[in-house]
C-alpha cells in the first residue's frame, strides 16, 4: 500500500497533467485540467489507488480516456517525480495528520555473551540474513566439527544460537520494531518471512559449516511461526507410539527409524516406509508458553528436506544423531571421546563461580581451559574426568566430589537381575559407558564384554538408534528386520543376565554418581567415573553393595 502527497501548488499539478496528456494525444483545456487536479485533492496524502481511480473518472467525465497504469504516471508527475517507480522509491507512508513511524527490522549480535553490534536497522529480513552470515563468517571457520544452531520464534523476537566447539558461541536477536531501533516499538513478526528467513538460515549455515544442525526448524503451514514441532511416531508394525517434546527427543528417533522412502501427507498424517516397518507421525505443535499440543499441517516437502538433511549430517560426521548430541554436548571429536564425559552438578559450579565473582571467561583463565569447555559445563552439565578437579581448584571447592551430583542413596547405583527392569532403566538415555571390573580378567573378562555389548545393542533397538547392518554378533541382526516385542526383548535380556549370574557377576546401572576406582571404592578421584547410564560390570564378591533393588 503507497501513499502519496504532492507539495506542488495546484496550477504546477495541472501544468504537469495537462503536458503528460498531450503526450498521449489527448486534448484538454488548462481549466478542464485545474478542475480534475482540484476534485483530486493531492495536497492531502491519500493511497495511490484511490487517487488513480479517481483521476481516471475525473478525465472520463471531461471525455479523456486513460487507463489505470497511465493515471498513476500522471500522478507521479503531478507530485514532482519523474515517473511512477520514482515516486514509489520516494513514497512514504503517511496518514491525515502525521506520518507513521517507519518500519525497520533490528539485529543485535552477542558473542559469549557479550554483546558487540549494539541493535542495527534493516529494510528487510533479507538484509538481516546478508549481515547475519556476514558476522558469522567473520567467526566460524568451515571445516567439518559436531556444532548446532537452534532458532526460537516468539510473536515478537527471534533468537538464532549458534554453539561451536571451538569457534566464539554467537548469539542473534532479531525483531520488527516501528520507528529507531534505539526506542522503537516492538510489532509481531510477519509469518511468511519469517519462515522463509528460517528456511535460508537452515540452509545457509547446514551447508557453509558441515557438521552443524538447525534445531527448531520446521514450521507449521496453517499456525504461528513461533509454534514448534511436537509430533507423535506411530510404528504401525508393533503399534508403539511415543510423543516428542522436542527436536532434541524427536530428532534421533527420526534418525534411527531411517527412512526408506519419502514422506506423503494423507488426512493430515505423514505417513512413509523405514528400515522398522511403515510409520505415521501425526504433527502437532506447541510453544515455549503454552503447553498445549495444537494440530496443524507440515508440508510433506519441508519434512522430506529434513530427511536430507539428516542423512548429509550422518554421511559427513560419520554417526548418528544421537552420537552428533553427545558429541555437540561434550565437545568431543569421535565417539569414544564422549565415554570420558560425566554428569556434573552445574548448579554448585555456578554457585562458586557467583561467590567468586568470575566469569566464565575468567574461569577459562585460571583453568587454561578454552572458554567454549567452560560454556559447555555451565550449560549441558557434562565435563570431561580431567576438567572437574581443574574447575574445582579454581572455584576454591575443598574437594573436587563436591561438584558431582548429589548422593542419593549409599549404593552406587541399581544392581539389575531382570531383564524388563534392564531395559526399563537404560532405554532413555543418550550416553553410554560400559566398564568391566578389575575383578575379572582373561577369556572371563571377554566373555563378559560380549555379553555387555549385546545388553547394549538390544536397548539400542528398543530406542530406534542403532543400523541393523552394523549388529554385531551377526545372530542378532535377525530381530532388527522384524517388529520389536518389548516383552521377547526383555526375555533375550533375561538370558544373558542369567549368563552372568551363572559366573557369578552382577550388572549395575549407576543413578548417584560419584567417582570410583573398579574396586569400587567411591572416594577415591585416581580411577574412572561413573555416571547416569553406566553399565558396570563386576563379581558379586567384590561389590561394596552386593543386594538387589528393582529399578524404579
Amino acid at each position: 500500500m503507497a501513499f502519496i502527497i504532492s507539495s506542488l501548488p495546484l496550477s504546477a499539478q495541472a501544468g504537469q497533467l495537462q503536458q503528460y496528456l498531450t503526450g498521449l494525444g489527448h486534448e484538454l483545456s488548462a481549466t478542464a485540467t485545474e478542475n480534475v487536479c482540484s476534485v483530486l485533492g493531492l495536497h492531502k496524502a491519500s493511497e495511490s489507488k484511490l487517487f488513480g481511480r479517481k483521476l481516471v473518472a475525473a478525465l472520463a467525465a471531461h471525455g479523456v480516456v486513460i487507463k489505470y497504469s497511465n493515471a498513476l504516471e500522471a500522478l507521479s508527475r503531478m507530485c514532482g517525480q519523474a515517473n511512477w517507480m520514482r515516486m514509489l522509491q520516494a513514497s512514504l507512508p503517511f496518514d491525515d495528520e502525521q506520518p507513521p513511524a517507519p518500519v525497520l527490522y533490528a539485529l543485535q549480535a552477542a558473542r559469549y555473551g557479550d554483546v558487540y553490534v549494539q541493535f542495527e536497522g534493516h529494510r528487510t529480513l533479507s538484509d538481516v540474513a546478508d549481515r547475519l552470515l556476514m558476522l558469522v563468517a567473520a567467526e566460524w571457520p568451515t571445516n567439518v566439527v559436531a556444532s548446532r544452531s537452534i532458532l526460537g520464534i516468539g510473536p515478537e523476537m527471534m533468537v538464532l544460537e549458534l554453539e561451536h566447539p571451538t569457534a566464539p558461541w554467537l548469539r542473534f536477536h532479531i525483531c520488527r520494531m516501528e520507528g529507531s531501533p534505539e526506542g522503537g516499538v516492538l510489532t509481531d513478526l510477519p509469518m511468511p518471512d519469517t519462515v522463509a528467513f528460517c528456511e535460508r538460515m537452515t540452509r545457509a549455515l547446514e551447508y557453509t559449516y558441515p557438521g552443524n544442525l538447525m534445531f527448531n526448524s520446521l514450521r507449521s503451514t496453517t499456525l504461528p511461526a513461533d509454534h514448534f514441532f511436537s509430533p507423535e511416531i506411530h510404528r504401525l508394525a508393533t503399534g508403539d507410539k511415543v510423543i516428542c517434546a522436542s527436536d532434541l527427543d524427536f530428532l534421533p528417533r527420526l534418525d534411527g527409524l531411517r527412512p526408506t522412502s519419502t514422506v506423503t501427507l494423507s488426512n493430515g498424517l505423514l505417513s512413509f516406509d523405514s528400515e522398522h516397518g511403515p510409520i505415521e507421525i501425526t504433527p502437532a505443535w506447541t510453544t515455549a508458553d503454552d503447553p498445549r499440543r495444537l494440530p496443524g499441517e507440515v508440508s510433506p516437502a519441508a519434512f522430506n528436506s529434513l530427511l536430507t538433511r539428516i542423512d548429509r549430517l550422518r554421511r559427513i560426521t560419520g554417526g548418528n544423531l544421537s552420537e552428533h548430541f553427545a558429541r555437540v554436548v561434550t565437545g568431543a571429536v569421535g565417539p569414544l571421546a564422549v565415554d570420558d564425559h560425566t554428569i556434573i552438578d552445574s548448579s554448585t559450579l555456578e554457585a562458586s563461580m557467583d561467590e567468586a565473582k568470575l566469569t566464565p571467561k575468567d574461569l577459562a583463565l585460571l583453568t587454561g581451559l578454552h572458554q567454549n569447555v567452560i560454556q559447555r559445563v555451565l550449560k549441558y552439565g557434562y565435563a570431561h574426568e580431567t576438567v572437574i578437579p581443574k574447575l574445582s581448584e579454581a572455584v576454591g571447592l575443598v574437594h573436587p566430589n563436591a561438584m558431582l551430583p548429589s548422593v542419593k542413596s549409599d549404593a552406587i547405583g541399581m544392581r539389575i537381575e531382570d531383564g524388563a527392569s534392564f531395559l526399563k532403566a537404560l532405554r532413555k538415555t543418550h550416553m553410554w559407558r560400559r566398564i568391566v571390573g578389575e575383578s575379572l580378567a582373561g577369556d572371563e573378562a571377554q566373555e563378559v564384554g560380549r555379553i555387555c555389548e549385546a545388553l547394549q545393542e538390544y536397548v539400542e533397538l528398543a530406542d530406534f538408534r542403532i543400523d541393523p547392518a552394523n549388529i554385531s554378533p551377526p545372530e542378532y541382526a535377525e530381530m532388527a528386520a522384524k517388529p520389536i516385542d518389548e516383552g521377547r526383548l526383555a526375555g533375550y535380556i533375561q538370558e544373558l543376565l542369567d549368563e552372568l549370574k551363572e559366573m557369578d557377576v552382577a550388572v549395575v546401572v549407576t543413578t548417584g554418581i560419584r567417582y570410583a576406582r573398579m574396586s569400587g571404592d567411591l572416594a577415591a578421584m585416581d580411577g574412572m567415573p561413573l555416571h547416569e547410564a553406566t553399565l558396570f560390570f563386576e563379581r558379586v564378591s567384590s561389590l561394596r553393595s552386593p543386594g538387589s533393588t528393582a529399578a524404579a
